[in-house]
């Protein structure tokens, strides 16, 4: 039986404290001055959680916390207190004080625990049973006269969870055999008989091997064809000399026997053109002199005749004297000295001739040599750089550069031989690996299809199982439904026609549900049926209902309804008023506490002693 409750900064509430006692307590007020917030409070003090909305999210003042405390004793007599305290973000720890004594539980969920197990219930009976929400009584005179009152017992003593397990297990039949109809259409894509997969172990291992052999292949294969590309650029040098050389007899206009010395042959020829060329310049220079000594006395000769001429002018004037002895000159001897004087002009000039021409021999005999020096010199220095880029000193003579030639062909047939085995083996491999990484493709793929089909197989089973599971269930579930109605709601009607008879003692009033479960209230010469119930008299049938639930399911002296009267006309307030005062009268439930927005129908009963009005306003 609830003694106290104060609420703090939740919900309508800012700060309200409340006390009770047995009895009925009418809490009175406008909409919005927090009748159902204070219903609400007790249900977050005892289970921990409001029954409807946030329970955070209801805090007035956001910075601040709200507190909720009750006192009451459980139905084992034992004095409990409880405050919950919590915030806008959390929940804080709170107090529970048994008879007096503070204990050390502080957690809110350890709260709860300890306080039910106190009053003996659990959370969610609790929160079925103890409280009639306003919205419950809406929607129940709102329903189908077959499922208004039955389907609140049920929920109440857990039939309707049979029910709803019984629907939700048939629901999971029905996807268990899509599951196991789809597991064997897949099933059915794969042939038969499905091909036996090779060991991919075994598969991957041979190939690893062919891959390793190929691995080490390829390079042996670059080596090779570099060495190959070696001696091809060596032998392309050995032609090349091999070509200088053959220049050589058409350079020196002779032939050379194969076993010619050509470098010897060389330092000697140049060593010879040297000294050719030397001597050819000296004959050109004395040749040279010659010229120059016969074009000077050609020049004195003319020097002279000259003079001669001079004379002859002047002889014809007079003898004159010779200018060299002073011997007299006349015309006759001055015409004989001009004849002798032309004569060596004459072969002065000749001598000239000849000497210019053999100079003219000598130099171009002189250019030849020098050219034939310059080219074998060239052919000399090609020679040597041929041969130093060869890295080789035996290389001397054409039969050396053949036998070289030859040598390097042959080492060079043979590394392009290799290669080229070598180059047909790593192909092979190559075709190998190929195959084999599709077989290994194919060897997974058969057996990630061969475990496709496993798991295909398994889930057509466990499907399979947990429908004849489900089906089972199903079957358990809706027997016990059956069994719970036969048996709970029968023995809930028979205990729901005594109170009604204690209320209504005019008849011998009896409830009943009839095949289509409709209910019925009868007596020896009336028949109401559900539908034809007043408001007020089905609201009266449904809190009987829950009285009687109850005391059948718990040892708690109190309930909570909120607001009974709002969906009634007047004259079912006036008659539901009535009942509730005269329901704890005749003991019906020790402890009740029902809000209403009705004050002129309480009012009478204001002075009643076992009926306590409270009135709220907005500001509370």
């Amino acid at each position: 039986m609830i003694e106290h409750l104060q609420v703090k900064n939740w919900r309508a509430v800012s700060d309200l404290s409340l006390s009770f006692k047995e009895g009925l307590t009418f809490i009175m007020g406008e909409n919005g001055s927090g009748k159902t917030t204070l219903l609400e409070s007790i249900a977050v003090a005892l289970i921990g959680e409001a029954l409807t909305g946030d329970l955070h999210h209801s805090v007035r003042e956001e910075n601040s916390e709200s507190e909720i405390s009750i006192t009451l004793r459980a139905p084992t007599g034992t004095r409990v207190s409880v405050r919950r305290r919590f915030r806008r973000d959390r929940k804080l720890p709170g107090e529970l004080v048994i008879d007096g004594r503070l204990t050390a539980v502080t957690a809110w969920e350890e709260t709860t625990t300890r306080i039910l197990e106190l009053l003996s219930i659990d959370r969610a009976l609790f929160a079925r049973l103890v409280c009639i929400p306003g919205r419950e009584i809406f929607s129940y005179l709102r329903d189908p006269a077959a499922e208004a009152l039955r389907h609140r017992m049920e929920q109440v003593l857990g039939i309707q969870l049979l029910g709803s397990l019984e629907h939700r297990v048939a629901r999971l039949a029905r996807d268990h055999v899509t599951r196991r109809e789809d597991a064997l259409a897949e099933l059915r894509k794969f042939p038969h008989p499905s091909p036996r997969p090779s060991d991919p172990a075994e598969l991957a291992a041979t190939l690893e091997a062919v891959q390793l052999e190929e691995r080490d292949a390829s390079p042996q294969l670059e080596r090779l064809l570099s060495e190959s590309s070696r001696l091809e650029s060596s032998l392309t040098e050995i032609r090349r000399l091999r070509d200088l050389f053959a220049e050589l007899p058409a350079l020196l206009g002779r032939p050379l026997p194969a076993d010619t010395n050509v470098r010897e042959l060389l330092d000697t020829t140049l060593a010879s053109l040297r000294e050719e060329v030397r001597q050819r310049e000296e004959a050109v220079r004395s040749a040279q002199a010659e010229v120059g000594a016969a074009k000077n006395a050609a020049d004195g000769l003319r020097d002279v005749r000259r003079m001669l001429d001079r004379l002859l002018r002047d002889t014809a004037l007079a003898t004159v004297s010779c200018p060299v002895c002073q011997r007299p000159i006349d015309a006759q001897l001055a015409s004989q000295l001009r004849t002798r004087i032309d004569d060596q002009i004459a072969l002065a000039d000749e001598q000239l001739r000849q000497r210019t021409d053999e100079v003219t021999v000598r130099q171009r005999e002189l250019r030849e040599r020098q050219e034939m020096l310059e080219r074998v010199d060239r052919l000399n220095v090609r020679l040597s750089q041929q041969i130093l880029s060869l890295t080789s000193t035996e290389i001397t003579s054409i039969a050396s550069v053949d036998a070289r030639a030859s040598a390097l062909e042959q080492e060079l047939q043979g590394r392009r031989s290799e290669a080229d085995r070598l180059r047909v083996r790593i192909q092979s491999l190559r075709a190998t690996i190929s195959r084999g990484t599709e077989d290994l493709m194919s060897a997974r793929l058969l057996g990630q299809q061969a475990e496709r089909q496993a798991a295909l197989q398994e889930r057509a089973v466990t499907a399979f199982e947990a429908e004849l599971l489900c089906e089972i269930i199903s079957d358990v579930a809706g027997e016990l439904s059956q069994q719970q109605r036969s048996e709970k709601l029968s023995s809930v009607y028979a205990a729901i026609s005594d109170l009604w008879r204690r209320f209504r003692p005019d008849r011998d009033w009896h409830i009943e549900v009839d095949s289509d479960g409709f209910l019925h209230v009868k007596s020896q010469d009336r028949d109401l049926h559900f539908s034809q119930l007043s408001g007020g008299e089905k609201t009266v049938l449904l809190v009987l209902a829950r009285v009687v639930l109850c005391k059948m399911l718990s040892a708690l002296d109190f309930m909570l309804i909120d607001e009974p009267l709002e969906h009634l006309d007047l004259r079912n307030r006036r008659s539901l008023v009535n009942f509730l005062v005269e329901a704890h009268r005749k003991q019906l439930m020790p402890q009740l506490i029902v809000t209403t927005f009705e004050v002129t129908l309480v009012r009478k009963f204001y002075q009643a002693p076992d009926v306590t009005p409270v009135m709220l306003s907005r500001s509370s």
